[in-house]
């Protein structure tokens, strides 16, 4: 339900192109120099990587061009048991997203492939 939500935000939002792979979980992000846990989407699109996050308590649209970016990929939390997805970027700094529907393979394709035209 939540991830239906989301993504109906994220249209309205204009974020979803049709090349778009939506991938829906949870993650930490710096919120008003807070560091706050999510729930919501990272989109793959054609020109970056999108974090949205529309909730009762905060609002994230923050897109991270490719050219930015080190490398993503999938590795299992044995604390939660589920999948996650690691995104590092050049700078040196990186985000983690709890997964919680299993389209992270295609998502970590989606952004190997997109790397290796940058």
């Amino acid at each position: 339900m939540l991830y239906k939500s989301m993504i109906q935000k994220a249209l309205l939002n204009d974020l979803i192109e049709p090349a778009s792979v939506p991938l829906y979980g949870s993650f930490s992000f710096q919120v008003e120099n807070e560091l706050v846990q999510l729930n919501g989407l990272w989109l793959a699109g054609t020109s970056g990587i999108t974090f949205f996050s529309d909730t009762e308590g905060y609002y994230v649209n923050k897109t991270f061009p490719y050219k930015d970016i080190r490398s993503c990929s999938k590795k299992v939390s044995l604390l939660a048991m589920s999948p996650k997805i690691e995104l590092s970027f050049l700078d040196d700094t990186s985000y983690t997203m709890l997964v919680e529907q299993e389209d992270a393979k295609r998502f970590v394709q989606a952004i190997s492939d997109r790397l290796q035209n940058v």
